[in-house]
Order: C-alpha cells, then structure tokens, then sequence
C-alpha cells in the first residue's frame, strides 16, 4: 500500500482526551518547546511522541483492507520504543490461527510495527472475518 501520512496527531490527542504535552504536536513554539522539553524530562529526545494508540491502529486498518467486513475484536499490546513524528513505521500483520464459526471465521494475528531503530510493539489481534482472501499487505506510515 502507499506511504500514508497523518498529518495532525494533535487530532488523536483531542479525540483521547489527553493533554499531556509529551505526545502534542503543534507548530505554535511555545507549545512546540513545552513538548520536547517534557519528552526530554521523560528520557525521550527524539521530539514529540506520538501517541502509541494512534501507532496501534494500523492494526484494524491493515486487517479490514485485507478483510472488508472484518470486525476487529480484541488487541493486546507490548510497546517496545517510542515513536516520534516524522518517523518511518511499517505494520506487519500475520495470521496465526483461525477457526470457522457460523459461516464466519475467528482469525488469530501476532501484530508488529517496525522503524529503522527496530521493533516499535508487537501483540495479538483477534478479527470476524465474513470471509477467508488470500492477501498479504504492509502498510509504510511517516508520522508528522
């Protein structure tokens, strides 16, 4: 698939409720300079972080272009290193077990995003899928 760009992550912080300066991105200084200065107070001098959830939900987007009419069920995480805006990040997604159910099938997936600094999170995803189709993708996204 294409390199996807999200353009505010501001928008992720306001759809969560959160307010922390560490993973708020804005181009005003002020509030610019208060976000490296708390992600350099927390040990992460890469800049703004961006908010592992938003990360995360490469997940359900790679299943359901695969899968339309998937319905994502569950998702356990590990978060491994931050990310940060403008980083590279690839989102691998792989079917590990799966059983038929009601005409449907409850498909296991092992999750993991990538950067050039290495493993990002890995974890489990459990999806409905209405039907079973041979396709493999791999979503490249640059945050900023």
């Amino acid at each position: 698939m294409p390199l996807n760009r999200l353009s505010d992550p501001t928008l992720s912080s306001s759809l969560r409720s959160s307010r922390s300066p560490l993973f708020i991105f804005s181009r005003r200084r002020s509030a610019a300079a208060e976000s490296r200065r708390c992600s350099a107070h927390g040990g992460f001098d890469g800049g703004c972080i961006v908010h592992g959830m938003l990360v995360a939900s490469l997940f359900p987007s790679v299943i359901s272009s695969n899968f339309p009419g998937a319905i994502y069920a569950s998702q356990t995480l590990q978060f491994k290193l931050p990310v940060y805006i403008e980083d590279e990040v690839i989102a691998e997604v792989q079917a590990t077990n799966m059983r038929e159910h009601k005409n449907k099938y409850l498909v296991k997936f092992r999750t993991k995003c990538f950067k050039s600094q290495g493993l990002l999170m890995d974890g489990e995803a459990m999806a409905i899928l209405p039907t079973l189709l041979p396709t493999v993708t791999v979503i490249n996204i640059a945050l900023f």
